[in-house]
């Protein structure tokens, strides 16, 4: 594997240079930094990979895989941007195979600090006196990262895609759990006996869904099944992160 510094090298030069088949899209911008302007969330989720889909159509690649997200347009800049560059791959379906995979609450070890799932952890495993959360009764489908990269895998593995076209995919494990039963089963974990879990003291973000039930159906044709319970990867997850202490 190359590592390559796209502030230094242009990312048409990277084309001219290989001959890429396959480019898998995973960057992202969620916008969780306040001092971040909104335009600046579009450059990383809009304007970078649709540069990234041009060049594919331009130097023949055949493949294009892009990750979205599973949150309604209207909860942030980051999930509208998501959604926005959506709509501007369609087009893109003449020239190559796109592969749209759709997720929501994903985690595992050493993930970004400012992520929900994280951020609880750590925080639990800190003995942090208060940790503030909103109310947790909205539900969220959690998968841990093994079974999302698995999913990931097994799309790109399957025989059944060979022409050009948009397919779109959502992945999840088909069971929703509520944020305060999420919260309180990785106290529990943890044995954590000391932090006050304060539900209610953060408000909802405007337009926060209740909750978001993924679409099993195109992962179902590829007979696609998560491995991990919410238990055993949390489990994992909270081991690992225990370690790096």
């Amino acid at each position: 594997m190359k590592l390559v510094d796209l502030e230094s090298t242009k990312l048409e030069t990277l084309f001219e240079e290989h001959k890429f088949d396959t480019v898998l899209h995973f960057a992202t911008d969620y916008g969780r930094d306040l001092s971040k302007s909104v335009t600046e969330i579009l450059k990383s989720n809009i304007i970078f990979p649709l540069e990234l889909a041009e060049l594919c159509k331009r130097y023949g690649v055949k493949l294009f895989l892009n990750t979205d997200t599973l949150l309604p347009a209207s909860v942030s800049p980051y999930a509208l941007s998501k959604k926005q560059f959506r709509e501007w791959l369609i087009p893109f379906k003449a020239d190559l195979i796109i592969l749209n995979v759709a997720l929501e609450q994903f985690f595992g070890p050493f993930d970004d600090s400012s992520k929900f799932v994280t951020r609880v952890i750590r925080a639990l495993l800190n003995d942090e006196p208060v940790l503030p959360l909103t109310i947790g009764t909205q539900k969220r489908d959690f998968i841990f990262i093994e079974d999302a990269v698995d999913a990931i895998i097994q799309i790109l593995e399957s025989t059944s895609i060979k022409d050009k076209g948009f397919y779109n995919f959502e992945i999840g494990t088909g069971t929703l759990t509520s944020v305060r039963d999420f919260v309180e089963l990785v106290k529990e974990l943890v044995k954590n006996y000391k932090t006050e879990l304060r539900f209610g003291a953060v408000p909802l973000r405007q337009n926060e869904p209740n909750f978001i039930k993924v679409d099993p159906g195109a992962m179902s044709e590829l007979d696609w099944i998560p491995k991990w319970t919410l238990r055993r990867a949390l489990e994992e997850t909270i081991s690992a992160e225990r370690k790096n202490l």
